[in-house]
């Protein structure tokens, strides 16, 4: 873990508190990918837009020929299935750690006529390659894991990553206004209070740099009646 990174970023009491002992113990999976029922996931995909950032994020990504996608927890397998149909020369991995989520996401695959490797793991433990992947996203996803997770990830995702390769996250920030302060509180209850204080913080950017990501850039903030999405990248260096 590049614990000495942490100093020069501000980071939360929260954060700074698990990356030194509790990050060191072995990443434990989550009881459930996600708390909300399987039927309710299209649901809270339109209601957290995705047909407005899945477009941005297309774009942000560059995909290219030959490339290999990692994508973590896939849920129904949606967004795995669009990038692989947006560049079909591409190799996508989708990873999700809820194994009837990914029974779902493999037939709707497979139905689509896309290939794509289907993963149920945690990245910490999917016995990956190091510097084997050029772009890894995740959607809505980091905000399900505790603080010592968080730090365990961030650190396997860098290292899967190739030099100069990307890592994007579309996740909660902080709430533009209170509106969607209050609408964040239903995500708060939801997933857990610890687990959501950096983002309530606005800490997502300088979680990643103090991973060791270069260029870390918020790009876009979409409003939802849960709160504020931001799409973030961030590059492993060269």
């Amino acid at each position: 873990m590049r614990c000495d990174r942490l100093a020069e970023e501000p980071i939360s009491r929260l954060a700074l508190r698990y990356v030194t002992e509790e990050s060191k113990k072995e990443a434990t999976r989550p009881e459930r990918s996600t708390r909300l029922p399987r039927l309710l996931v299209p649901l809270a995909a339109k209601v957290c837009r995705e047909s407005v950032y899945l477009p941005l994020l297309t774009e942000q990504l560059a995909l290219r020929p030959g490339m290999r996608i990692l994508e973590l927890g896939s849920r129904d397998g949606a967004i795995a299935i669009e990038l692989a149909k947006a560049e079909p020369a591409a190799s996508v991995v989708a990873l999700e750690p809820d194994s009837a989520s990914l029974v779902e996401a493999r037939k709707r695959g497979e139905a689509e006529g896309v290939f794509i490797e289907w993963v149920d793991a945690l990245p910490t433990a999917a016995g990956f390659l190091e510097a084997s992947f050029d772009r890894i996203l995740s959607v809505r996803f980091f905000h399900r894991l505790d603080p010592a997770l968080k730090w365990e990830t961030l650190d396997r995702l860098y290292a899967l990553l190739k030099p100069g390769g990307e890592l994007h996250l579309v996740d909660w920030g902080k709430p533009e206004n209170f509106a969607y302060r209050v609408g964040f509180l239903g995500v708060q209850l939801v997933e857990g209070i610890e687990k959501t204080q950096d983002h309530l913080e606005g800490n997502l950017g300088a979680l990643l740099r103090a991973a060791g990501f270069k260029d870390v850039e918020k790009t876009h903030t979409i409003g939802t009646a849960f709160g504020t999405l931001e799409l973030m990248k961030g590059r492993r260096a060269d």
